[in-house]
């Protein structure tokens, strides 16, 4: 006959603490913040893509990690709105997506790969509101643009015209782009927004009541 006998042990639970690793992520975000703050006043916020912030700051962005962080706010309940810095085939991290999309004939290297603006939106589901200038060059800009989301099956809510003068504007080509697109395009919604002063100016309406109304135009 075999005889067990049991201690029982009490201990202090243990107060844990990030300690360096608080330190090195609070780093991390003071550099991702300065990198951004950096490159958005001499490229404009426009012109910004996350791949450079990443690369300034020396931080690595991971395509798994950003498509994880859209499922689990779905799952919250939050409808999500993601602008797509620098235009639908800007780099978000060098790695996991397309690659090279204009491979030379004859080259021996693979491409390197790419994760773009366009994956995260098929991946994830995203639909499309395509925003561009409302003067001119934008036809070109926007035509190539909506071809690039047909060509993976995104589907596209509207496509807005932006910043142009009140209508009817002066400018042919302000006045004439939303329906050259309509006829471009045949399908999207053209929604022209005309450019509001800043709230700081004289007699200026609230920016957000001079926006909601077309805002709303975007719902199904």
């Amino acid at each position: 006959m075999s005889s067990f006998s049991a201690h029982t042990r009490t201990t202090k639970k243990r107060t844990y603490r990030l300690g360096k690793r608080a330190e090195k992520q609070d780093e991390t975000r003071r550099r991702i913040v300065e990198a951004a703050v950096d490159l958005h006043c001499t490229l404009g916020p426009a012109r910004t893509t996350v791949s450079q912030i990443a690369e300034r700051a020396g931080v690595q962005v991971h395509a798994e990690d950003i498509e994880q962080r859209i499922d689990a706010l779905r799952r919250e309940g939050y409808t999500l709105v993601v602008e797509g810095a620098g235009g639908v085939l800007a780099p978000l991290t060098w790695e996991k997506g397309v690659g090279c999309l204009f491979p030379e004939d004859g080259r021996k290297k693979a491409p390197d790969p790419f994760f773009t603006v366009l994956d995260l939106a098929q991946r994830c589901g995203l639909e499309a509101v395509v925003v561009g200038r409302a003067g001119l060059g934008t036809l070109n800009h926007l035509a190539l643009t909506v071809a690039a989301l047909r060509a993976r099956a995104i589907p596209i809510r509207a496509v807005v015209l932006n910043g142009g003068s009140p209508w009817p504007p002066a400018d042919p080509s302000e006045a004439t782009n939303p329906d050259a697109l309509a006829r471009m395009l045949c399908g999207p919604r053209i929604i022209y927004v005309p450019h509001h002063d800043g709230v700081d100016a004289p007699g200026a309406p609230d920016i957000v009541d001079a926006t909601v109304p077309y805002l709303r135009s975007l719902q199904p």
